[in-house]
């Protein structure tokens, strides 16, 4: 089932102006404050839709990788997959332009079956 994720850009510069969050009502206060600013931007709430993956196959080259903890809302963001490797044992490994302190940035099929991980599908 997909999950999806609301954050506020600024129009003109693109730049996001918040975190991402899966409540609808948070981002539309981020994005309120955020046009009462002094700079007053013009903004938008932005969305991306995310589907858990559970197979190393289900991702490829470019897809962003998230994780979610079991029973928390918060996500987060693994990097972007740069490429797909097999070893001499021939386990398979998702390589993540991103290494993360307690995970570092490749991921096999155990991590994937450990963890929830998602990936950005729009």
């Amino acid at each position: 089932m997909p999950v999806t994720q609301y954050a506020v850009q600024n129009v003109n510069s693109l730049e996001m102006l918040s975190d991402w969050t899966t409540t609808p009502s948070e981002a539309t206060d981020w994005a309120v404050e955020c046009e009462s600013h002094e700079t007053q931007p013009e903004v938008r709430i932005v969305t991306r839709e995310l589907v858990q993956i559970t197979q190393i196959a289900g991702v490829k080259p470019g897809d962003i990788m998230l994780k979610r903890l079991p029973g928390q809302q918060e996500f987060t963001e693994l990097g972007r997959v740069v490429e797909i490797t097999q070893n001499s044992k021939g386990r398979t490994s998702a390589v993540t332009d991103r290494a993360i302190p307690e995970f570092g940035n490749r991921y096999t099929q155990r991590a994937f079956s450990a963890f929830r991980l998602f990936r950005v599908v729009r």
